[in-house]
């Protein structure tokens, strides 16, 4: 897929998954576990057919609900925030988006130094709609400055629906209209895709792509605790759906990831795709968090086939079954590569 002159990676790691920089060595590449998993399963984990997208910042610091030290890692290295099921292959996390924010990060000058494609990610926190508002134009206003010092060609992934903020974004539906057109009054001129949640319907998808304010969709992020019942069934993952009563209660009850939103997410870009066949979309959910590979791969077809994406996203799945990461980025990248994508 090629948008602006930026040809995407055909497999990238979600925001955060390689924390703000990447893959790599020094502050803020990668996490810390990452490299234990280079030393004993070398020949399994990353591939340099992955790219990533960088860990969502604010523009203002944040110490949100995992504290960073001065390399950019957890201070606990297993915060309280953060918890695996690693047997059932979800998660539950309310990190909070903590950030030394996007003011510092640009000029570490280590963004600018990365030499393939990669996706930024932006969020805005502020308690008013009128400081979010800003908040967003400041953060495009910064990019635009930084922009022609970046070697290489990049995204941006504006995220309107992290549940972990405060304010629940999936209900403030035009709010998100006004920070796309925040963003397009800046004329970056890098593609642009807006970041949007399980929860979120199809004609809230459709109404997202028909703004002419994106260039796609990442679908999706994590599913805020006890929300769509329906669908998810929460009493019998967790005994209850209420988030007061959540392993993460104290936090606001925190996002759902994992296996279990992989059929929610296909359907909803099946029935998109219904209405808007062309329209970008980047997704995953659930992505090698099956201990069955070949479950991992039949998800895979689906979103290719079905859901004709264009682009695979692996979040969770990176420290879920690291032993599956390698052939899931090769086989996601094959599968879209014969699709022509």
């Amino acid at each position: 897929m090629k948008i602006k002159d930026v040809e995407f990676p055909r497999v990238v790691f979600a925001s955060g998954a390689y924390n703000f920089f990447g893959p790599g060595n020094g502050i803020g590449h990668g996490w810390w576990y990452d490299k234990y998993l280079d030393r004993f399963l070398p020949w399994l984990s990353s591939s340099e057919k992955a790219g990533f997208i960088a860990k969502t910042t604010p523009f203002f610091y944040r110490q949100g609900n995992m504290r960073l030290g001065s390399d950019l890692q957890p201070i606990e290295k297993f915060p309280d925030c953060v918890k695996f099921y690693f047997l059932r292959g979800i998660a539950l996390n309310s990190v909070g988006l903590s950030s030394p924010g996007a003011i510092e990060l640009f000029e570490l000058n280590k963004w600018q130094k990365i030499d393939r494609p990669f996706g930024l990610s932006h969020m805005s926190v502020k308690p008013t709609l009128k400081q979010r508002i800003t908040e967003t134009t400041g953060f495009a206003r910064l990019l635009k400055k930084h922009l022609p010092n970046f070697l290489a060609a990049v995204w941006l992934e504006e995220n309107l629906s992290c549940p972990n903020t405060g304010h629940d974004v999936c209900s403030l539906s035009d709010e998100r209209l006004y920070h796309l057109e925040a963003i397009a009054n800046q004329n970056l001129g890098i593609p642009v895709f807006a970041k949007l949640s399980p929860e979120d319907s199809v004609s809230e998808m459709l109404r997202i792509a028909h703004s002419g304010l994106c260039d796609g969709i990442s679908y999706a992020n994590t599913l805020k605790f006890g929300r769509l019942p329906e669908e998810i069934p929460w009493k019998k993952l967790f005994g209850t759906d209420d988030p007061e009563k959540s392993p993460l209660a104290k936090y606001g009850g925190g996002g759902l990831s994992g296996w279990i939103l992989g059929d929610l997410i296909c359907r909803r870009i099946e029935g998109f795709r219904q209405e808007e066949p062309n329209f970008p979309i980047m997704a995953g959910g659930g992505i090698n968090c099956h201990w069955n590979w070949f479950s991992t791969k039949k998800l895979i077809d689906r979103l290719v086939d079905k859901g004709r994406v264009s682009v695979i996203v692996i979040g969770t799945g990176k420290v879920m079954r690291p032993f599956y990461l390698r052939p899931t980025i090769w086989y996601a990248d094959k599968k879209l590569k014969e699709a022509e994508r």
